[in-house]
């Protein structure tokens, strides 16, 4: 016999819960990180904030292109969302609908070319429940206007124009630097002013990441010490928001005075629904991080901020190292495990040869042959330029011998460099900047192997670590790739002992 339907219910006010949670801030935080993200992918120039002296209401009114009918229908619809991934930073369509289970109601006027309409959103009870309203006369030519009347005094009690610039400046300070053209953010009739520190050290670039992508960065080196802990390191902006800062595996000392941002658009494709982290299995990432990272490293080299490399007692861990690395790149070699290696492929890009042109160079530590001659030609027995290997080679300078750039093949394979840095938890690191993988001769589990025996192996097992965890594998699959490697490994070492 069949039974009667029975209607599956949602518990709406639990599924916003869920969805703020999602994000890594609080529910006052998220309002204005996602109301901001909305007005800015409206294409707003203007954003005027205003809160009552209660801190009971937030308002917030931009001039972008409004909403039509169906996307202001849609707009009330929790799990709706118009935008897509690689357009805006505010694909996930969230808006002020994550505070709704926390305000006593939302009022909302849009107004496009086309269309002007105005709502009231509430819950009653258990429901939630919209319905038009007359338009409230808050938007002139174009825009969208939301109201939210906060309904916890502990969200009142924190809202206030300090707490808002802190937010703003966290999340948009490269909207207010102007990165993205004029644009202002008003709160209470002041308009905001960006973060910007007094610098011993400003370097400005553009970075090409791949084929058709190019990134703007900014490093900074500080005066002082950066108080604020949300400023340190270099962040990684999306059509306006900064989603996550990175030290891209670099570990330089006076860290709490290094700052920065990098403009990479290009990764709206790829970033998580909370706007805080990226997809960093993606290729887009991988290249993204490999090409900033290596002039990071270098940029940190040229302050004098990354400590010495430590040079071994009477050449002992050099001339271990040299027999692990040979090992390494052989076992690498094989396709099954070709793709654990950041510096294996063969890249064809451009390197500064000494020749007659506009470019300058001089010899620096660090080296690599490429083919060519000083004169350029292709052939000859090649030229000593950059790279991971011990020695001296041309690179890039402001003085030195007239050079020209030419695009040569450079091959980077595994090389292991030490750092003694007790003060890290980390036992290895990838450095980009000299193209290695650094083993941490301060850590306590390097220590005991040197007291205890078994410095190889541990060596060994860094660098594999290392590598699987460039590569963001689950715990089985490193497991998996672990045992792979060293059973690989102990063939090679068979074979060699033969």
């Amino acid at each position: 016999m069949l039974s009667k339907w029975s209607e599956s219910k949602v518990n709406i006010s639990k599924l916003i819960e869920d969805l703020r949670q999602q994000f890594p801030y609080d529910p006052l935080t998220a309002l204005i990180v996602e109301t901001v993200a909305n007005a800015i992918d409206s294409g707003a120039t203007e954003i005027n904030i205003v809160i009552n002296s209660s801190g009971r209401r937030y308002t917030i009114r931009d001039n972008g292109m409004g909403m039509n009918k169906e996307d202001f229908e849609n707009y009330h619809n929790i799990a709706y969302t118009t935008k897509g991934r690689g357009r805006t930073i505010g694909f996930a369509g969230v808006g002020a609908k994550i505070f709704l289970d926390r305000a006593v109601q939302i009022l909302t006027e849009t107004k496009s070319i086309n269309f002007h309409a105005a709502s009231e959103w509430m819950f009653e009870g258990e429901a939630l429940k919209w319905r038009y309203i007359e338009p409230l006369g808050k938007v002139r030519d174009q825009g969208t206007y939301v109201d939210v009347v906060l309904a916890f005094k502990e969200d009142a009690d924190k809202l206030n124009k300090d707490f808002i610039l802190k937010v703003i400046r966290e999340n948009y300070n490269a909207i207010l630097l102007g990165e993205y053209g004029k644009r202002s953010i008003i709160v209470n009739g002041e308009e905001l002013r960006a973060w910007i520190p007094q610098t011993l050290n400003k370097k400005e670039l553009k970075i090409k990441v791949d084929a058709h992508h190019v990134v703007k960065c900014t490093f900074m080196f500080c005066k002082e010490s950066i108080r604020e802990e949300e400023f340190r390191g270099i962040g990684v902006v999306v059509n306006g928001k900064m989603v996550t800062r990175e030290w891209f595996d670099q570990h330089p000392m006076n860290a709490d005075k290094i700052t920065g941002y990098i403009i990479a658009d290009h990764l709206s494709s790829i970033i998580t629904t909370s706007k805080d982290n990226f997809d960093r299995k993606s290729s887009s990432w991988k290249k993204f991080k490999s090409r900033v990272a290596w002039h990071f490293a270098r940029w940190l080299s040229d302050i004098g901020v990354m400590p010495a490399t430590k040079e071994s007692k009477e050449g002992k861990l050099r001339q271990l190292s040299e027999l692990i690395e040979k090992s390494i790149n052989t076992l690498l070699q094989d396709p099954e495990l070709r793709d654990l290696n950041p510096f294996l492929k063969l890249v064809k890009k451009e390197v500064t040869l000494p020749g007659l042109g506009y470019e300058k160079v001089k010899l620096i530590e660090g080296v690599q042959k490429v083919p060519g001659t000083k004169g350029c030609e292709e052939g000859g027995m090649g030229v000593s330029v950059y790279g991971p290997d011990r020695g001296k080679g041309y690179d890039e300078s402001d003085q030195g011998e007239s050079a020209v750039k030419v695009p040569r093949a450079v091959r980077y394979g595994i090389k292991i460099g030490y750092a003694d840095r007790p003060e890290l938890d980390d036992e290895a690191w990838i450095d980009m900047g000299s193209q290695s993988i650094q083993i941490n001769t301060g850590h306590p589990t390097f220590k005991l192997t040197e007291i205890e025996g078994g410095v190889n192996y541990h060596i060994i097992r860094c660098v594999f670590w290392v590598l699987l965890e460039e590569k963001q594998l689950n715990d089985h699959e490193r497991k998996r790739y672990m045992k792979i490697l060293f059973e690989k490994y102990l063939k090679l070492s068979k074979r060699g002992s033969r």
